[in-house]
C-alpha cells in the first residue's frame, strides 16, 4: 500500500457495496470488533476512537467470510482525524500475514469480490 489516502497501489471496494464480512480485532485501538469503510487487497480503512501514529505496527486478527486469520500485522500508513466526531480518525491499514495465510486471505477475497461481481 502507497501512503495517502488517495495514492492507491491495490483497487479500493467500499464495504457497503461489496457486502463483504470482514471483521479485525485490534485489541490497541478498540476492545471491539471493527468493521472496515473499505477494503483492498493490501489493506483497510477503519474508524477508530483515538489517534495513532503513522508506521504503528499493530497485532490483529481478521475474519473473512467466517475464516479467522489470527497471525496478522497490520502498520498505520495514513491517519485522518474526521472533524464532525472530534477523538475520531479514519485510519488505513497495511495488513500482512504470513506465506500461506496471506495467500489464502487473497485468493478468498478475490473470490469473494468476484462473487459480488466486483471483479471481472
Amino acid at each position: 500500500m502507497v501512503s495517502g489516502p488517495d495514492k492507491r497501489q491495490f483497487l479500493r471496494h467500499p464495504v457497503g457495496l461489496v457486502m463483504i464480512s470482514l471483521k479485525l480485532e485490534i485489541p490497541k485501538f478498540a476492545d471491539f470488533t471493527i468493521t472496515p469503510k473499505d477494503v483492498s487487497m493490501g489493506g483497510v480503512k477503519v474508524v477508530v476512537p483515538l489517534k495513532p501514529s503513522v508506521g504503528d505496527k499493530i497485532q490483529c486478527s481478521v475474519e473473512l467470510k467466517g475464516t479467522r486469520y489470527e497471525n496478522c500485522r497490520a502498520e498505520v500508513a495514513w491517519v485522518q482525524e474526521i472533524e464532525s466526531e472530534p477523538g475520531s480518525c479514519e485510519v488505513g491499514l497495511a495488513l500482512d500475514m504470513e506465506g500461506d495465510e496471506r495467500a489464502h486471505f487473497h485468493e478468498a477475497m478475490i473470490e469473494h469480490l468476484k462473487d459480488s461481481g466486483n471483479l471481472p
